[in-house]
């Protein structure tokens, strides 16, 4: 196993966020290109077999997933979206929703907020806060060499 992929369960395991109510599903909302599959947009990459192993055992255990991504359909055009969904259904991996929330969380607000409620989100383009608080102590002393 990788260290990121330890990392990741860990923080899963161990996870105690408490904005989501204890009755609530956990939620993790995951990007497609980058991170369920090797970026090759407009293609499909090649599958990240660990994430979606680990995502597939996450839902059985009660997770709801989301998928959250850019791709979209164009109506006289490419099916960007369709295809990852389909691509995802394929391979074993059916979402509670795409690019939305959750009915469970459209409910506990009263509308559809705008943007994605989740108790983890996975993209190959994000950053934690730690790694925040590494880049302004490294960017902090490149600026006063």
């Amino acid at each position: 196993m990788k260290r990121w992929e330890r990392k990741l369960d860990d923080m899963i395991k161990t996870d105690t966020s408490n904005y989501s109510n204890v009755n609530k599903p956990k939620i993790l909302a995951v990007d497609f290109d980058g991170t369920l599959v090797q970026n090759k947009f407009p293609d499909i990459g090649e599958l990240n077999v660990y994430l979606f192993e680990l995502i597939k055992s996450l839902k059985k255990s009660g997770v709801k997933v989301i998928l959250w991504t850019c791709r979209t359909d164009y109506e006289d055009g490419p099916k960007y979206l369709t295809d990852a969904i389909n691509f995802c259904s394929e391979n074993g991996l059916v979402f509670d929703a795409v690019n939305d929330n959750i009915e469970d969380v459209k409910q506990s607000f009263g509308k559809n907020p705008r943007k994605i409620l989740a108790d983890w989100y996975l993209d190959d383009k994000n950053i934690d806060i730690a790694t925040c608080e590494m880049v302004q102590t490294i960017c902090g002393k490149e600026q006063r060499n």
